[in-house]
């Protein structure tokens, strides 16, 4: 995620066919990158998508998981803000 102004409010959003909700928060920072941990309450296999939000909604990136084997989402993925 590119052009995020300093300090801007950013949250991961994990999506299912149920809802979605709010996996974790941070604030960007100019450096470039941004390791985020969070959790949903959602098993794995049920997530079909993660979206990086601003505080007020805006959508920034949207990651979809569909269509791995046995429903994993593969893992490994890394998102950089800059």
């Amino acid at each position: 995620v590119s052009g995020l102004p300093a300090q801007e409010r950013c949250r991961l959003v994990a999506v299912s066919p149920g809802g979605s909700d709010v996996a974790a928060s941070w604030s960007a920072r100019y450096d470039g990158t941004a390791r985020v941990v969070g959790t949903s309450g959602f098993p794995e296999r049920q997530i079909t998508a993660l979206r990086v939000e601003s505080a007020s909604h805006r959508l920034l990136l949207l990651i979809r998981l569909g269509g791995h084997p046995h429903g994993q989402s593969g893992g490994g993925q890394g998102v950089r803000s800059r």
